[in-house]
């Protein structure tokens, strides 16, 4: 069966050079039978050109990091990402959205519980929450301008950060493979639980990462690299072409027209019906 792959667009009012990392994650092998394209699209106020970029999307990231200050994404003061977040659930569907935050100090399980009780929205509007601290991408050579997942921790210090990150990107590989319809073994709904939880659900059907466990024969290891088209988007506004009207609008046009050419039918035949009646009329008398 041919599998039709994402469309994936990270939404963000940061730039790319921030997220480079997540870039080059998604090009990883094991997510060469999910992901066909990504699109990086910068939020600024021009609705417009969000909304255009987001129809050209079938999976979205909306990503945050914490050197902006705060983690401010919805549902309190000064929020980034209200109207956003309802957009991306709107048009794709909760199941195909996943919020990533990072740079954080605090990448743990209470900290993530901590952020969905403050702002409920994230979980109304996104499948996953996933958390990412420096550390955890320093392990992995995650860092600097040429961020590369290293097959192991750069340092033996960090095996528990670098298993750490492992984790999470299983979490974001395993959202994807649902989102294709290919999963191997059906998965239990979240209920914002930790990410441990969401490790035990899944490990039985996910790719192993670390090269020295076993690794199935149809999912490569996770330093293989892939190409994967990256338009550039440098939150400029381009020239596109018009959004075609939703089915729901085309059904109610057309039926407006169609309770006007009755409306008119009607009118016609009465007003027939009325002059041959004066003319029977005329002739009679």
């Amino acid at each position: 069966m041919t599998v039709q792959k994402l469309k994936v667009g990270i939404f963000s009012r940061d730039g790319k050079e921030n997220y480079k990392w997540l870039l080059n994650v998604l090009q990883l092998a094991m997510f060469q039978s999910f992901v066909g394209s990504v699109l990086g699209t910068y939020i600024t106020n021009n609705f417009r050109s969000f909304t255009d970029d987001l129809t050209q999307c079938t999976f979205a990231i909306l990503y945050h990091t914490k050197k902006r200050g705060r983690l401010n994404i919805a549902n309190i003061t000064d929020s980034l990402y209200d109207e956003e977040l309802r957009d991306l659930e709107d048009h794709l569907g909760k199941q195909n959205v996943i919020v990533l935050l990072d740079d954080l100090e605090d990448s743990s399980d209470g900290n993530m519980k901590r952020i969905l009780q403050e702002q409920p929205l994230i979980d109304e509007c996104a499948d996953k929450l996933i958390l990412i601290s420096e550390l955890e991408k320093q392990a992995a050579n995650l860092t600097g301008s040429d961020p590369r997942m290293s097959s192991t921790p750069i340092s033996q210090t960090m095996q528990d950060a670098y298993n750490s990150i492992q984790t999470k990107i299983k979490r974001i590989w395993s959202v994807m493979e649902e989102a294709v319809g290919v999963s191997r073994a059906p998965r239990q709904r979240k209920d914002s639980s930790s990410d441990s939880d969401t490790q035990n659900k899944v490990q039985s059907h996910l790719p192993l990462i670390n090269p020295r466990l076993y690794q199935p024969e149809d999912i490569p290891a996770i330093h293989e690299e892939i190409h994967i088209p990256i338009p550039e988007n440098n939150g400029q506004t381009h020239n596109k072409k018009q959004k075609t009207p939703s089915r729901r609008q085309s059904f109610s046009c057309c039926k407006n027209i169609s309770d006007k050419m009755v409306f008119f039918i009607i009118g016609g035949l009465v007003g027939l019906l009325l002059i041959i009646l004066i003319i029977i009329l005329c002739v009679t008398l």
